[in-house]
């Protein structure tokens, strides 16, 4: 419950209880990523190397409210250490 109340989204299930229900990540994680895959065939046509930044200016807010979040809280997750790694450049 603290974890949910500092927006980490965190669940608990008891060992030994199965959930068989299979679940689909959200619509913007799935163009995220179907930009991504995409982006890795600029090899044969250049242009579509640019679909890569689409998918971080897709990604990056919920990255970004989760480190917010995380910083609130006053724990460090790997959404921290992603804004952290994307400012070295």
């Amino acid at each position: 419950d603290a974890l949910n109340t500092a927006r980490l989204e965190a669940s608990f299930r008891p060992q030994g209880e199965t959930n068989n229900e299979k679940k689909w990540p959200d619509l913007l994680t799935m163009a995220c990523g179907l930009l991504l895959a995409l982006s890795f065939l600029k090899y044969i046509y250049p242009p579509l190397g640019w679909l890569a930044l689409g998918s971080v200016a897709i990604g990056f807010p919920k990255v970004l409210l989760r480190a917010i979040a995380s910083i609130r809280a006053l724990t460090l997750n790997i959404n921290i250490l992603v804004i952290l790694a994307g400012n070295t450049f």
